[in-house]
């Protein structure tokens, strides 16, 4: 299984590289427009250890991305985050230990390519680092991070309300905000088995989701597989109330998760409801 999924992204990868090299060949405009996103963030932190032990600290970040589409049909993206700590009191190397210490990461890195025919209906092939959300993976930031995963992703809509992803996740970013020393938490990306401690399942994850979308009503349906570790299969339906005033709305949401584990996680079994109620 693992050779298959490495091959499947080696050849991902050469085939990108190719058709990237292609496209700038042929195309009309250069140099392409590249649009830039500089922003900075504040934080400051503090724990209270237990037994009068106590630590505080602040750190500045600064985040570039660039992103651009270099023809219409080729896309890339690249975004570094630089962390300075400003100041740190009480227990010894607390901003280390809060993760809010200085480091420097690169959280996006990516070659994309749309393919344009009339049998693929906006079709996306994704290869690299990039910050992606999921209905089984959601997007949530890290002190100065978002999570970024770093892989092989095809995005495609079978139809106008029906679209599917599929991919291979070989690394997670970790904590962006702590570098060196004896955590684990630090700015590199790391394979699902190590983030959990189980360095022996190492061969990614891989994964499809789809999703029904129309008017007030949403459905997904997934499945992700890692190998050694477990299976997960979910869905969730997101429904529109019609309740709504003004320019706000109040959606309900439910969703099923059932998982069942193997090997390094030894055989178990397990499986969650989450019902959810917001306005937006």
């Amino acid at each position: 299984m693992k050779e298959f999924y490495t091959g499947m992204l080696k050849r991902s990868c050469s085939l990108l590289t190719l058709t990237f090299a292609s496209a700038l060949i042929a195309a009309e405009s250069w140099p392409p427009k590249v649009e830039y996103d500089l922003s900075t963030t504040l934080l400051v932190m503090g724990r209270n250890y237990g037994d009068g032990i106590s630590g505080s600290s602040a750190s500045a970040s600064v985040s570039v991305a660039a992103h651009s589409e270099l023809t219409e049909t080729v896309g890339f993206g690249l975004k570094s985050i630089h962390v300075e700590n400003l100041f740190e009191n009480g227990k010894e190397n607390a901003a280390y230990w809060l993760s809010n210490d200085n480091s420097t990461s690169l959280s996006e890195a990516f070659l994309s390519y749309r393919f344009q025919s009339a049998y693929r209906r906006n079709t996306e092939l994704t290869i690299g680092r990039r910050e992606l959300s999921y209905p089984f993976l959601p997007a949530y930031k890290v002190r100065h991070q978002a999570q970024s995963l770093e892989g092989a992703f095809v995005s495609t809509n079978l139809r106008d309300e029906i679209s599917v992803d599929i991919g291979h996740i070989e690394r997670y970013s970790s904590w962006p905000s702590r570098e060196d020393g004896s955590s684990a938490l630090d700015t590199s990306f790391k394979k699902l088995g190590e983030r959990l401690g189980h360095s022996s399942a190492r061969s990614g994850v891989q994964f499809v989701s789809t999703r029904f979308e129309q008017k007030s009503l949403s459905v997904d349906l997934y499945d992700y597989y890692a190998e050694g570790l477990y299976n997960n299969a979910g869905s969730k339906l997101t429904y529109a109330l019609p309740i709504g005033k003004g320019d706000g709305q109040w959606f309900t949401s439910f969703h099923v998760i059932d998982q069942n584990g193997s090997s390094s996680l030894a055989n178990h079994s397990a499986n969650s409801l989450e019902v959810n109620l917001r306005y937006k």
